[in-house]
């Protein structure tokens, strides 16, 4: 230990610690199936938050429908299934809009902004990633109390 020097160089798309017994190396970088999965990741936190505006309990089942961007509907569309379960959505629309990340509901991205139609729908815009996604959530008939 005393005739040899080791020393760490941070190399692009890498993360690294070391310890006492050891060094562990992270990839930091981003493929398109993880930049995917964290658009959908975005869309269930944002889909949540939206129940929660429009008072629906946790064991409330929904109807959801988006309206986004081609990029965003791909990434909705690959994972459905994981975001129909986390959502508890019996059905999920989701329709492709060019330019829909450029309509931005301005009472929306100052906060809760979402509104209830005559039909019970809620209609809210959230945000996944740098993108704007329109939702309309409403309970399913037939779901928990």
């Amino acid at each position: 230990p005393e005739e040899i020097l080791v020393s760490l160089t941070k190399r692009e798309g890498y993360a690294a610690a070391q310890g006492a017994i050891g060094t562990v190396v992270l990839d930091t970088s981003l493929t398109p199936s993880l930049i995917r999965e964290g658009q959908m990741r975005d869309f269930v936190r944002g889909v949540q938050d939206a129940r929660k505006r429009a008072g629906y309990e946790i064991e409330h089942r929904i109807i959801l429908a988006a309206v986004a961007d081609p990029e965003i509907v791909t990434a909705l569309t690959r994972h459905e299934a994981t975001i129909r379960a986390e959502v508890l959505a019996v059905a999920l629309d989701i329709t492709s809009a060019s330019g829909r990340s450029d309509a931005v509901e301005a009472e929306s991205t100052d906060g809760p902004g979402g509104t209830t139609d005559p039909a019970g729908w809620y209609r809210d815009q959230i945000q996944v990633g740098q993108h704007h996604v329109d939702i309309a959530i409403r309970r399913a008939i037939g779901g928990p109390e």
